[in-house]
Order: C-alpha cells, then sequence, then structure tokens
C-alpha cells in the first residue's frame, strides 16, 4: 500500500503528463489490490486509500 500511495504522490507532483499505459497498469495494480485486501487494511491504510 505504501509503494501505491508513494506513485500516486508522484504522480501528482508531475509537469508532464502520464503516459496512458503507465497509469492504466497503476490503476488496475491499485484497484485489485483494494478488491484482495482492503478488508484487512489498518487505518493508516484505509486513509491512504481514501486518499
Amino acid at each position: 500500500m505504501e509503494e501505491m500511495y508513494n506513485q500516486v504522490q508522484e504522480y501528482l507532483n508531475m509537469d508532464d503528463e502520464i503516459p496512458f499505459k503507465e497509469f492504466r497498469t497503476y490503476y488496475q495494480n491499485v484497484i485489485s489490490h483494494f478488491d484482495e485486501k482492503s478488508e484487512q487494511f489498518s487505518e493508516d491504510e484505509l486513509w491512504k486509500g481514501l486518499l
């Protein structure tokens, strides 16, 4: 979860556009992670997931 959070922070601070394929891969990984492990998130992970 920490890695995905750091990656989205990097995307938000970029001056250039994110290539579509790169973002699609990132988005699919996030959604899969949430689907598989959302019931096990700690409070900190829940807040990061909301952001």
